[in-house]
């Protein structure tokens, strides 16, 4: 089984979303997903492997704020 990316500092996630100009709708709108299961992720309620990656990609330290949940 794949292992999903679960935020567990979601405070410290908005503030890098912020410094960097992101809006989770962005997010959503590039993954062809909706804008609750971004939200959903950042708030560390929902794990998700593909916003992890769009957020590695785009210069952020994902596992600072991330664990990994089975």
């Amino acid at each position: 089984m794949k292992k999903s990316i679960r935020i567990k500092r979601p405070i410290e996630l908005k503030i890098w979303l912020l410094r960097n100009g992101v809006k989770q709708s962005q997010i959503a709108r590039e993954l062809e997903i909706s804008k609750v299961c971004v939200c959903n992720f950042v708030n560390g309620k929902e794990a998700n492997k593909r916003i992890a990656m769009w957020l590695k990609r785009h210069g952020c330290r994902v596992e600072e704020f991330c664990k990994e949940a089975a």
